[in-house]
């Protein structure tokens, strides 16, 4: 993403811009924003938080920001009414999606609908989207499209293995004796079991793998 940014910069000149950052979480939002102030004042861009906790005093602040930290539901609610901030919305160039495998949870909707407004407004957006765990990036490129032009092909894809994580995974096999109901064993499986899994080796990476047969 900073690499992202980096071309951008490079390749403008005198020209107006905005980059748009959005994570899933407050919290993830205010590191990016620590670390991007420290890194980027030095290339003389400003960054802004906007969430929940960005109060009226703190809006000007995203005005005359390059970066803009957010939320899909803070950015949802600022663009809702899309033709009010048309100006705004025009000069965003970069779009990153963090974590973009909330698609399939339940703010996954905020998230398509922001992508989809940013889509549709007529500027010739970017979009990187980035994620640890996402199993059908295809189907996420497809919706992305190659760009405002070629919607019909899918975006550039790169899939990396594990030998780039900074902190190895770590897998476990558990096999659990089926019942002959499908449904039973999803529910085993569920979320809270996984939760319980990530409390036993909690600061460790984890795969669960469930076998059925």
């Amino acid at each position: 993403m900073e690499l992202a940014i980096c071309r951008l910069l490079n390749s403008l000149t005198d020209e107006r811009f905005k980059v748009v950052y959005q994570a899933p979480t407050k919290s993830l939002c205010s590191e990016r924003f620590r670390d991007w102030s420290n890194k980027f004042a030095r290339l003389g861009l400003k960054c802004a938080e906007l969430t929940g906790d960005t109060d009226h005093t703190q809006l000007r602040s995203v005005q005359s920001s390059h970066i803009i930290i957010t939320t899909p539901e803070k950015w949802d609610s600022i663009t809702r009414k899309w033709k009010d901030h048309m100006r705004l919305m025009q000069l965003v160039k970069l779009f990153l999606i963090d974590e973009v495998h909330i698609l399939k949870e339940t703010r996954g909707a905020t998230l398509e609908a922001v992508v989809s407004r940013m889509k549709n407004i007529g500027s010739n957006v970017r979009f990187v989207a980035l994620s640890a765990t996402v199993p059908n990036s295809e189907d996420i490129a497809t919706w992305l499209g190659k760009d405002a032009a070629n919607q019909h092909i899918p975006a550039h894809r790169e899939h990396f293995g594990e030998d780039f994580r900074p902190v190895k995974l770590q897998k476990f096999v558990y096999g659990y004796h089926s019942t002959g109901n499908d449904f039973v064993l999803d529910k085993i499986c569920g979320s809270k079991f996984v939760h319980h899994l990530r409390e036993v080796f909690r600061g460790e990476s984890l795969i669960v793998s469930v076998q059925t047969s």
